[in-house]
């Protein structure tokens, strides 16, 4: 048998909607939702639907009428590309965030529906110096304290989160619910 001329080893398959990105974006991370339209009909047996929707997670189906071939779907998720109203929502751009290990949250009441479990800590720390000082006892305005504390080093709790955001530990729904945005 003769070798192929080209090798292909990823593809990408885009479809259209009648719904907002928001509403498909999140059925597509929501293991029922997305069982609802994905699994076939319903006289169809499933043997089995996995959904672990995140950067390296897999999806796994077996279905298929009775009697009938067994349809098998496995694939392993390269990149998700957020929504990009939550993105501009939370004062960034499409571009800024490639590269960054998104997650879409799902999972149940006690984790009020984050998918996460525990606490992860952010923190803001400002190291005082001459500057900053003499800008606080002179009731300074505090977009000038800022300003001397991001040139003196400063990491402010809203760079923290996105930091969490970018390597994978949380969402940006979550760091939207506890930080300022913008």
């Amino acid at each position: 048998m003769k070798a192929g001329s080209c090798q292909h080893t990823t593809f990408v398959i885009e479809r259209g909607y009648a719904a907002s990105p928001a509403r498909v974006f999140a059925a597509w991370a929501d293991p029922a939702l997305k069982a609802r339209w994905f699994n076939g009909p319903s006289a169809w047996q499933d043997e089995g639907y996995v959904l672990d929707f995140r950067v390296g997670g897999r999806e796994h189906l077996r279905t298929g009428a009775p009697g009938g071939k067994v349809h098998r779907y496995d694939c392993c998720y390269q990149d998700i590309v957020p929504d990009a109203q939550l993105v501009e929502e939370s004062g960034l751009s499409v571009e800024a965030v490639q590269g960054w290990r998104l997650r879409a949250g799902r999972g149940c009441g006690h984790c009020r529906g984050t998918g996460f479990r525990g606490r992860r800590a952010i923190s803001e720390i400002m190291l005082l110096n001459d500057e900053i000082r003499e800008l606080i006892v002179a009731r300074e305005p505090i977009r000038r304290v800022k300003e001397a504390a991001r040139s003196n080093g400063t990491k402010f709790l809203r760079d923290a989160a996105l930091e969490v955001v970018k390597v994978g530990h949380t969402t940006f729904q979550e760091i939207n619910r506890v930080t300022l945005v913008g």
